[in-house]
């Protein structure tokens, strides 16, 4: 909480901004005090300034000539609010009460999307991948040479000689096999719901 007081009694220091930042903030001529008016009309310890369950109070010393809130003198302790007017003596002051975001209140995390929708996106940049993949890549995206020729990745064909046998395929495990049925069923599935969805 930051509590100012700006001066309105007549002066050189008319509209001087005073912060207030120990608590009890004292007003007095005492050399203890930390507001020190020179005139007479001020108590040695006149009033303080007080901070109790996030609100502001004004309490009086019992001093000679009162304290005042709003022209209304004050015994003891008074809550004073955000352009109240304090009046110390022949001093009058316009009091500012600006409240602060509370620390020990964690700050709300960011706000986070549904699964529905997570799951959504990871389905669409899915499909998009094996449109990609089984498509093609589009045309503005392919490297070409000089030549025009497309660059990019070969396979390598064994070819074998007239009145040979080409050599046997390695025996690929049942494991093996089903896992690719899977992920051929998966990608197909994700596939056919991306192509139905609707439109925007």
């Amino acid at each position: 909480m930051q509590v100012t007081l700006i001066v309105l009694s007549e002066g050189k220091v008319k509209g001087k901004e005073i912060p207030v930042r120990t608590f009890p903030f004292i007003i007095g001529r005492d050399p203890q005090c930390q507001l020190r008016p020179a005139g007479a009309s001020v108590s040695k310890r006149h009033c303080a300034i007080l901070i109790r369950d996030n609100k502001v109070f004004v309490h009086d010393f019992q001093s000679t000539n009162g304290t005042f809130v709003n022209c209304r003198q004050i015994m003891d302790d008074i809550e004073i609010r955000n352009e109240d007017q304090l009046t110390v003596g022949s001093l009058s002051f316009a009091v500012r009460v600006a409240r602060l975001p509370s620390v020990n209140r964690p700050t709300p995390p960011p706000p986070s999307k549904s699964k529905s929708e997570g799951s959504h996106e990871v389905e669409e940049e899915a499909a998009l991948l094996l449109l990609g993949l089984w498509e093609g890549t589009a045309p503005e995206e392919q490297i070409t040479d000089s030549h025009d020729v497309p660059t990019g990745t070969t396979i390598a064909m064994e070819v074998t000689p007239e009145g040979t046998k080409p050599p046997a395929k390695p025996e690929v495990s049942k494991k093996a096999k089903e896992a690719e049925a899977d992920t051929s069923k998966s990608a197909a599935g994700i596939l056919e719901k991306y192509r139905r969805r609707p439109r925007l």
